[in-house]
């Protein structure tokens, strides 16, 4: 892993931050019409999957990490 490989993972890692700071506000609760209840909950089901998939997405950044900071280290033992 030279210094180039690096510098792709951290753009990477950029890009997909700043495509996932999307905050995700609630809806406010329908009042008048029974349409709109179905709409807002089709809505947060919709966030549900977001955040769970945002979350994924995250746990398997932190492992490409660690794997990656554990190969430079074994690396630099062996120097």
């Amino acid at each position: 892993l030279d210094s180039m490989d690096f510098g792709k993972i951290e753009a990477q890692f950029e890009l997909f931050r700043n495509q996932n700071m999307i905050k995700f506000t609630a809806l406010p609760k329908p009042q008048y019409f029974p349409q709109a209840e179905e709409c807002y909950n089709f809505h947060n089901h919709e966030r549900r999957n977001e955040r769970e998939n945002r979350q994924q997405v995250g746990y398997r950044l932190k492992k490409l990490l660690a794997a990656s900071l554990g190969f430079i280290y074994e690396r630099s033992i062996k120097m």
